[in-house]
């Protein structure tokens, strides 16, 4: 299966739901839902990467504290 066929098979989507119809979804309408994914994972990125240089460099704490710290955070 191509990811074009894998991309626009509703059949798959109304398996999901117990056979439920769905509506098919227009290619400008999941661009645009993808566009505001790319820019929440952006911002996350940025984020962690000022935590990771405040608590490096401002705090002075190790590497693998700070890299535990961060995990911690995320669980």
């Amino acid at each position: 299966m191509t990811w074009r066929n894998w991309f626009y098979d509703t059949n798959r989507l109304r398996d999901q739901t117990g056979g439920a119809a769905i509506s098919q979804i227009g290619l400008r309408r999941r661009l645009l839902y993808i566009s505001g994914m790319a820019t929440y994972a952006l911002k996350d990125a940025a984020f962690a990467a000022y935590v990771l240089f405040y608590y490096k460099q401002v705090l002075g704490l190790s590497g693998t504290l700070t890299g535990l710290a961060i995990a911690l955070s995320v669980v």
